[in-house]
């Protein structure tokens, strides 16, 4: 009997082993059987199969029909994978816990860094750790925020980042914002409304194309990717804190908020 593979990697993705996994399908889509009957179908190893049943009993996913000889027989699929889901849970809150142990064990045991950091450049990849870094640069900025960045890519970081923009306007930072025009795109613009609402926050459009994409947190620190364009997905970013090269961006940020529009614009108006 063909198994359904989908099936099977499901079962696996949520706490079976392959094997398991076979067993117990074959079993739900066969009825109650014996297991040297259960291997013959499976085509698996009479003694893989009576251990995979042992470990299917104890775990709830199967049960055994006392009579002569045994027959076995499969818990309901809307019981079974309730249960599998809650040993998973289970396992993950286990997870998460040792996982705070080890971060409170090395926060202890953690020298000091040196409030004053050597000037480097680091490459950062992948959209998790990219957003885990802009977030902190919001959280943390305490005077200022400027950023040169492209429609999608505001856009993108916008819906990402709100909470972290929130609560820096409200603690005073100061946003200055060029984006560049929207080229026939469409979106909601009520978390943009939100926070235009905030004196300290200035958005302008830029006259040209932009061909980069950077931001520069309190003159201290600066991230900017290698493709413009692309999502947090496909291109990465480069973050530095080399004083130099941050007055270097920071005068070419000052030449395009200049050239941009004059006038601060509206979320209304940027997406129309």
């Amino acid at each position: 009997m063909l198994l359904n593979e989908e099936e099977i990697q499901l079962l696996t993705k949520i706490g079976l082993t392959k094997t398991q996994a076979k067993i117990y399908l074959t079993l739900l889509k066969n009825g109650n059987v014996r297991a040297r009957t259960l291997a013959e179908i499976a085509n698996s190893p009479r003694p893989l199969v009576y251990r995979s049943l042992d470990e299917l009993q104890k775990m709830g996913l199967v049960e055994k029909q006392i009579n002569t000889p045994h027959k076995f027989v499969a818990t309901p699929p809307e019981h079974a994978l309730q249960i599998l889901m809650q040993n998973k849970f289970q396992r993950l809150e286990k997870l998460q816990d040792e996982t705070n142990y080890f971060l409170r064990k090395f926060e202890k045991n953690q020298t000091r860094l040196p409030l004053k950091r050597n000037p480097e450049f680091k490459i950062v990849d992948g959209r998790r750790r990219i957003l885990q870094i802009i977030k902190t640069q919001h959280k943390m900025a305490q005077q200022r925020i400027h950023i040169i960045t492209t429609f999608q890519r505001f856009y993108s970081a916008l819906n990402c980042c709100f909470e972290e923009c929130d609560k820096a306007l409200q603690n005073g930072v100061e946003y200055r914002i060029v984006i560049g025009k929207n080229e026939g795109n469409t979106v909601s613009t009520e978390n943009l409304q939100l926070l235009q609402a905030y004196p300290n926050f200035r958005l302008k459009l830029s006259c040209t194309t932009l061909i980069n994409n950077l931001a520069i947190f309190d003159g201290k620190e600066a991230t900017f990717n290698f493709i413009p364009s692309k999502s947090f997905n496909e291109s990465p970013i480069i973050w530095t804190n080399h004083q130099s090269f941050i007055r270097m961006a920071e005068d070419h940020f000052n030449r395009v908020w200049k050239s941009a529009d004059k006038h601060a614009l509206k979320g209304a108006s940027i997406f129309q």
